[in-house]
């Protein structure tokens, strides 16, 4: 890390100010509650005084960002406000950014964004690989491949993010999802319906997925699932529409990802005492 800047103090008043300052911190790690970084760059210019601290051209690499899953690399480029005598009246002005992550693209609108008020938040995924969303989300009863592209329409309210009506679809041509559906197949008995669908989810191939996601005050994450193809080897591949609803408590299972999927324990460490 290294910085300068030019100090000026006013006996009379107590006041002090910062002019022409700048910062630059390279090759960090960095742990944030819940949340590490690794391998990040921040540079950025900056002046204070007894009431604010204005950030200016910053530019900011982060190798991969960790919480529950894993993204990056990330680039920003930004500029802000923090008051000190009340952070949560800070404000952002993001001017551009990339965000790698899921084998794809995911931005948010270049624009100011004020803590202290609601605003929209479209998030938009580009060829995200459900694959490797698997991967993070490690699970030996369930397999699929294949690309979605979509828009969350996340909303925040101070302290507050919700989600309303996001939806996610796949990209052509689809793809393949397996499902260990053995006990699926044990609790079917004689219904001749339940021991079609466990044998269709043993090779389904599918050309739609869509997928329209809600997230609410509680942390309660739904999706409703619709999806269309067949599986060759189940009569004679006869067309199958499957629509599924999930629920799932968000903070939880981000808890759960990190747990198994953490490289830092301290973050481990943090998870569980809160668990416990």
């Amino acid at each position: 890390m290294s910085g300068q800047t030019n100090v000026s103090f006013f006996w009379n008043g107590g006041l002090w100010q910062l002019n022409n300052g700048l910062v630059k911190i390279q090759k960090s790690d960095w742990v944030a509650d819940t949340l590490s970084v690794i391998d990040s760059n921040l540079e950025f210019e900056f002046n204070a005084n007894n009431k604010r601290l204005n950030i200016n051209n910053a530019q900011l690499y982060m190798g991969s960002v960790q919480q529950g899953f894993t993204l990056g690399p990330v680039t920003a480029e930004f500029g802000g406000q923090l008051p000190f005598q009340n952070p949560l009246q800070s404000t952002l002005t993001l001017t551009r950014h990339t965000v790698k992550g899921l084998g794809g693209n995911i931005t948010i609108p270049n624009q100011s964004y004020s803590l202290a008020n609601s605003f929209a938040l479209p998030v938009v995924f580009e060829n995200i690989s459900l694959g490797e969303l698997m991967r993070q989300y490690p699970s030996h009863k369930i397999s699929i491949d294949g690309e979605v592209s979509g828009t969350i329409p996340a909303h925040w309210d101070p302290k507050q993010l919700t989600i309303e009506r996001g939806y996610v679809t796949a990209l052509a041509p689809g793809g393949h999802l397996q499902v260990n559906s053995s006990a699926l197949m044990s609790a079917a008995g004689s219904n001749p319906s339940l021991k079609t669908l466990a044998g269709v989810l043993n090779n389904f191939y599918y050309q739609q997925l869509s997928t329209v996601i809600d997230y609410n005050q509680k942390g309660k994450l739904t999706l409703a699932i619709q999806l269309k193809g067949s599986n060759p080897e189940v009569e004679n591949g006869r067309p199958v529409e499957l629509n599924v609803n999930l629920e799932e408590y968000l903070p939880a299972l981000i808890k759960g990802l990190t747990l198994s999927n953490s490289l830092n324990d301290v973050i481990r460490k943090r998870v569980q005492q809160k668990i416990n």
